[in-house]
């Protein structure tokens, strides 16, 4: 038997691939994929690994959720609970 890795907290992130999470991972394979479709894959990999490196040190910079709240604030991720008002709504006057 092997033993089983537990993680020491349980917020952790689940690591993929060197040290990327699964959102840094889409963003590395998107633009590989780009490169290989303009037939420079290399310079998809290194444009890839920059990407990569740039959102890392963006989204350690900020608070946990920022980029959720981006989203959302953008209309990219509708919210359908009854107490999440219109993303598009920016001013809320008194009934």
């Amino acid at each position: 038997m092997q033993p089983i890795k537990i993680p020491r907290y349980l917020d952790v992130n689940q690591v993929l691939l060197w040290r990327w999470t699964a959102d840094e991972l889409v963003i590395f394979g998107t633009m590989f994929v780009l490169g290989i479709i303009m037939g420079h894959p290399i310079y998809g990999f290194a444009g890839g690994a920059i990407a990569v490196s740039g959102f890392g040190r963006y989204r350690n910079s900020k608070a946990d959720g920022f980029l959720m709240h981006c989203m959302y604030w953008y209309g990219l991720v509708p919210l359908r609970n009854r107490s999440v008002i219109n993303a598009f709504q920016r001013r809320i006057y008194p009934a």
